[in-house]
């Protein structure tokens, strides 16, 4: 899933402060994530085997909550990076961009997760494939001018 952003720009500086707390976040809808599906496969399988319909008010009515509070906790995930202004592109594997100004031009910083900081940019139409090494942080603007 995708959430647009408004074009935030960001230097290379910028986009490194970001990383403890985008870190953090993609730990969480990873954790999250985890939870959901197995709580999903629990869900149908007792959606399969229940045959008292006592049995079915309370467990599986628990088990349909808990699924509902914490797919809810993953939208307030995705919300939270939005907020910060970067997208992103691969939440399992951990790709976030964060558009920047490089020679007059919007280009994506490009970040993966196990990265220690932002080190790649590519052009707005290519993605991970067209990744191109920064050779100078200083050269990625926040601005236009």
């Amino acid at each position: 899933m995708k959430i647009p952003v408004k074009d935030k720009l960001f230097t290379v500086e910028e986009a490194d402060k970001l990383l403890p707390e985008i870190r953090t976040i993609l730990d969480e809808f990873k954790d999250r994530k985890k939870i959901f599906f197995e709580l999903k496969e629990e869900v149908l399988e007792l959606t399969e085997i229940v045959n008292s319909e006592e049995y079915r008010n309370e467990e599986l009515s628990k088990k349909e909550r808990i699924l509902k509070a914490t797919s809810n906790e993953i939208e307030n995930l995705f919300e939270e990076i939005a907020k910060l202004g970067c997208t992103v592109k691969d939440i399992d594997n951990g790709l976030v961009d964060f558009i920047s100004i490089f020679r007059g031009r919007k280009v994506f910083l490009c970040w993966k997760q196990g990265e220690d900081n932002v080190s790649w940019y590519h052009d707005m139409q290519t993605g991970f494939t067209g990744r191109k090494q920064i050779e100078n942080p200083l050269e990625f603007k926040n601005n236009l001018v």
